[in-house]
């Protein structure tokens, strides 16, 4: 689908219209509740910001450099004769009359008010004082575990959130529309000058603080005006930016504030991580953004173009920055944009003319939509048409060739009628969400699209589902995959390579197993994986480790190596990967290339500790090389063991999760044992049936989930836990029965 939009990109000459195709992304925005006028300004943001600079000044028309709170006064319009197209505003001191700058708030809606009357995005931050020392926000004392549910000032913060509230409500026309607002809470909180910064409180923590903040303001609230921007500080990689992330779906913008920016070799470094921001951004459906940035005073005369500029142009996907905010105009000594007579006007004016920098008359309507669009959405399946479910939870994923909303239901009915809204990717282009069903039961579903221009699917998109739960799926990483149709090669193993013994087809992923019987109470282990370029190993479902892959994240058949190198590297076994060994195990590991012509790949292997080589170099490995990742087999479940005596457990035991990280389901496996109650062990009585609780948990201590909780007879058993409507994080599980409590860790990621 293409999108044609129209702006007036060179200043005040022309009107040239700008042809955008979108591609396909995998989420959007978060609030499916959210006004039409938010909706259309987050749309506005990716499309007309996909290519254009916003320029945004903080507190730009409350006062400047010599002047305070004089009606249409504003330094940038000074300089170049156009107002800034993002302003920003603070809300720290809420429930005073003026905020932490001093502004009465009065002033700032109605300044907010205005400033969107005339096409302006106005974005609000929070410099909120520390709720547990009544210190200010720069008291870095600990203080969020203290306002999370259960903590001693969890009702005092709540008062101050619905102080928020009420000013939030408070933004409106004349007409009642609620103003659009990028809000920005708990920015900055990779540093540690706040108190809820990375030294104050854990990551699971900060977390928390942010999607209690949300919840209360979208659901207990009912506020549908607001896009949720992240905003760590100065970070330059991937690993730094999505510390302490909430998630995808809590966050709508992709900000970053970045106060490092002096020279053009700092530009070159910005730019690299605006690049990387914007790829996420298209990856994950988000906007990007630098939320505040400058250099006070700007003593670099020409730092607007050989700055600021160099870093939004250094690449196409540094591009997708949607806007970047200027702090404040305190006075002559604290200033971060220019005013009449600053040595760095003539600079802002050349960075004002480029085409692609965009000042408040610049903009088109960015709080409504623009298309002539009368075409519907069509759907694409990623799930089969006709299928067999091993779950109650189904989870639909399909994809529409445009931004859409999606519902379905269990009779054919218009989109109108249909009664169920898809959980994920609402206004996106990839939709997927949890259906739950029941055991042995045939289902037909209907499925109907609307796009954001109000066009419906004409007809319904149907799966035809049987559920069958005494089954299940078995992924090609553990121990009760069948492989037999694998083909069977001496390592080294590759292509394009010196030395191999074994020539593999030339494919972007090679996938290898190997079983093995190892001796009880190992003493550690190690895998040396040796090649080339990027591998994943496991043990028995749950990975050991990776190199040269992206860290923390789900990999896929397609996914490139991070870089060309030769690989030799020791896999070390933590803890709760020799709690997985058992008797017979499997090591599977999986090779990618970068992905460029002629490149070469190899893999070999040692599995080895100071006792012995269990798996040596040159050894026997299956592999699959067919161009696809291997499908999942489909097993009979575990059931109890009905012969006592023949091969029953001799101990509890509850094992490690596979695959880990997982996404969106995991296996946990777990044994009890038959042991008749002696003099010796009276606590354990499992001839007969015995009460067991299986139970996710979240870090906080939440129940998440509840997997088993009745009697069961002694055997080894394993359960699927499908995590589709839970949030990317570590969870806990565990079981109890009688005097045994195991307990595991798992990771899901998104």
């Amino acid at each position: 689908m293409v999108f044609i939009i129209m702006g007036s990109l060179m200043k005040y000459k022309k009107l040239i219209s700008l042809l955008i195709v979108l591609p396909v992304i995998s989420k959007a925005q978060i609030d499916v509740n959210a006004t039409y006028e938010t909706k259309s300004l987050y749309q506005n943001l990716i499309e007309f910001g996909s290519e254009n600079l916003l320029f945004g000044h903080q507190d730009a028309t409350a006062y400047g450099v010599g002047w305070n709170a004089v009606e249409g006064r504003c330094d940038v319009k000074e300089v170049c004769g156009d107002y800034p197209a993002v302003y920003g505003w603070d809300i720290g001191d809420i429930g005073n009359l003026v905020n932490v700058d001093k502004i009465k708030f009065s002033n700032i809606k109605r300044w907010i008010k205005e400033a969107y009357l005339r096409g302006g995005i106005n974005t609000i931050s929070m410099h909120l004082d520390n709720p547990y020392t009544r210190g200010d926000a720069w008291d870095n004392s600990p203080a969020v575990k203290y306002i999370l549910p259960g903590g001693i000032r969890h009702s005092d913060y709540l008062i101050i959130l619905d102080r928020i509230a009420e000013f939030l409500k408070e933004l409106k026309t004349d007409a009642g529309i609620p103003i659009p607002i990028v809000f920005r809470p708990y920015h900055e909180h990779t540093q540690t000058w706040n108190w809820w910064g990375r030294s104050a409180c854990t990551e699971e923590e900060f977390v928390a603080l942010w999607k209690m903040t949300q919840k209360y303001l979208k659901d207990t609230h009912n506020i549908h005006n607001l896009l949720y921007a992240i905003s760590p500080q100065d970070v330059n990689s991937y690993d730094g930016y999505f510390f302490r992330y909430p998630g995808d779906d809590y966050v709508d913008i992709l900000g970053l504030d970045y106060y490092n920016l002096t020279t053009a070799s700092n530009a070159v470094t910005l730019g690299s991580t605006l690049d990387m921001l914007g790829k996420e951004a298209l990856k994950r459906g988000k906007v990007s953004a630098i939320t505040e940035t400058g250099v006070e005073k700007i003593p670099n005369s020409t730092w607007w173009t050989d700055c600021l500029y160099a870093a939004f142009n250094y690449s196409a996907d540094s591009r997708r920055t949607a806007w970047a905010l200027l702090w404040r105009n305190a006075h002559v000594n604290h200033f971060y944009a220019p005013y009449p007579g600053q040595a760095s006007a003539p600079n802002f004016i050349k960075f004002y003319d480029y085409a692609n920098t965009s000042f408040e008359k610049d903009l088109p309507d960015m709080y409504s939509l623009r298309s002539d669009d009368k075409t519907p959405p069509t759907i694409t399946f990623l799930n089969q048409k006709t299928l067999t479910t091993y779950d109650t939870t189904l989870t639909v994923r399909l994809t529409t060739d445009e931004r859409a909303y999606l519902k379905y239901s269990f009779t054919d009915q218009n989109y109108e009628e249909m009664p169920y809204q898809f959980e994920s990717g609402q206004s996106g282009f990839a939709h997927s969400t949890n259906i739950n069903l029941e055991h042995g039961q045939n289902y037909t579903l209907y499925f109907r699209a609307q796009d954001i221009y109000v066009n419906s699917s004409e007809s319904s998109e149907i799966i035809e589902v049987k559920v069958d739960t005494t089954k299940m799926s078995v992924s090609w990483t553990s121990v009760d995959y069948t492989d037999s149709s694998w083909k069977i090669g001496t390592t080294p193993i590759g292509f394009n390579s010196t030395g191999l013994k074994t020539e593999t087809k030339k494919e972007k992923t090679i996938y290898f197993r190997k079983k093995i019987t190892l001796p009880a109470n190992l003493n550690g282990l190690g895998l040396l994986v040796k090649g080339h370029d990027g591998f994943i190993a496991y043990i028995n479902g749950s990975e050991i480790g990776r190199i040269n892959l992206p860290a923390n994240e789900i990999i896929d058949f397609n996914t490139n190596a991070t870089v060309a190198a030769p690989v030799s590297k020791v896999f070390i076994f933590e803890q709760d990967k020799m709690d997985l060994i058992r008797e017979e195990n499997v090591i599977t590991v999986e090779m990618h290339v970068i992905g460029q012509e002629n490149v070469d790949a190899s893999f070999d292997a040692r599995l080895f500790n100071n006792e012995g080589i269990y798996i040596d170099l040159g050894s026997t490995w299956k592999y699959y090389d067919e161009g696809q990742k291997p499908e999942d087999r489909i097993v009979d479940k575990l059931t109890d063991i009905q012969e006592i005596g023949l091969n029953y457990p001799n101990d509890f035991k509850l094992f490690q999760n596979y695959p880990n990280p997982f996404n969106p389901t995991t296996i946990i496996e777990y044994n009890i044992p038959y042991l008749p109650a002696t003099r010796q062990n009276p606590e354990f009585r499992m001839q007969n049936s015995e009460f067991i609780s299986l139970i996710i948990y979240d870090m906080l201590g939440r129940e998440v989930a509840i997997l088993v909780n009745e009697e069961q007879k002694p055997g080894k058993y394993m359960v699927e836990w499908n995590a589709s409507n839970k949030s990317t994080g570590i969870y806990l599980y565990r079981m109890n029965c009688g005097n045994y409590n195991g307990l595991g860790k798992m990771i899901l990621i998104k």
